[in-house]
């Protein structure tokens, strides 16, 4: 007997055929409703409790305010993002901009007075710290000073060699005798031009240089400077008024019987000397008298 008829007489025919074809169909729609949910799912966007139309529209309450919500955190977290980024250099380019601005007034001073002239022989030491001037002797002693820089640097011809006391701490020789005997002799004749006077040796401590400018007989103007090459951001310079020279009688007895040490004397009037130092202030070279005829800081004319 077959299962069917046990359970309640029903006899396999059409009605277990359009039962098998109801079981069919049900199990046809499952498969169907599977494989929708499927590609229909979270990962395709859509809502799986909305309908095509209500997923392409977003008119479901809850999907907009998902949406919404969305849309306004991204929003939010993209502009906290962005506006320090864009803030911060327009910030730094201004704040330098305005440093440099203000370190270029400190550290290019313009149209400054002429450093006063208050004695026959003046010494100046300057530094200038903090504006990048190296090996720069006018910009530093004007950033330093306050004053314009009194040095002349005159043009006029070199009759003689430099003339040179070597020595480090103490002048023991010259470069060249000859050359300080052709210079006592020429400012005893009264020949113009510019006598170069070194002293010193050539290194990190510095150099003092003296020009010597004859414009003829009785007076020189003199001008000195101590050349560093240690001190990038500091020096030492001085000049004179017009000042008088010795007798001729000073330089008939320096050239009388010159040897080193008598010339060391008549050029210098010093042996001993600090090295990297500029001259002390009362010093004034031994063939002048240390007298100005005038405070008149100028080129022999």
């Amino acid at each position: 007997m077959h299962r069917a008829a046990a359970r309640g007489g029903e006899i396999p025919g059409r009605v277990g055929g359009e039962r098998a074809i109801v079981e069919t169909m049900h199990a046809s729609f499952k498969i169907c409703v599977c494989v929708l949910l499927v590609a229909c799912g979270p990962g395709s966007g859509k809502d799986p409790g909305t309908t095509d139309a209500t997923a392409a529209t977003g008119t479901t309450v809850g999907t907009t305010a998902e949406t919404t919500a969305e849309m306004t955190a991204g929003t939010t977290t993209g502009t906290t993002a962005v506006t320090p980024t864009t803030a911060s250099p327009t910030t730094t380019a201004s704040s330098e901009s305005v440093g440099d601005e203000s370190s270029g007034l400190e550290c290019a001073p313009q149209g400054l007075p002429a450093c006063p002239v208050a004695q026959c022989i003046e010494f100046w030491s300057y530094d200038c710290p903090n504006c990048d001037v190296f090996f720069d002797t006018v910009r530093c002693f004007e950033l330093g000073i306050g004053c314009s820089y009194p040095l002349q640097h005159c043009s006029l011809p070199m009759p003689c060699d430099r003339v040179w006391g070597t020595g480090y701490d103490a002048i023991t020789g010259f470069e060249s005798e000859e050359a300080a005997i052709c210079m006592l002799t020429a400012l005893r004749d009264g020949t113009p031009g510019n006598f170069e006077v070194l002293w010193g040796e050539m290194g990190d401590e510095g150099i003092n240089y003296m020009e010597v400018y004859s414009g003829g007989k009785d007076t020189v103007y003199i001008e000195w400077d101590l050349d560093c090459q240690g001190c990038p951001e500091s020096g030492a310079l001085g000049r004179s008024g017009q000042l008088t020279l010795q007798p001729d009688s000073y330089f008939d007895a320096c050239l009388a019987m010159p040897d080193t040490a008598s010339l060391i004397q008549c050029v210098f009037g010093f042996v001993d000397f600090a090295a990297g130092s500029p001259p002390p202030a009362d010093f004034v070279p031994a063939f002048t008298t240390g007298q100005c005829a005038s405070l008149d800081a100028v080129c022999p004319g």
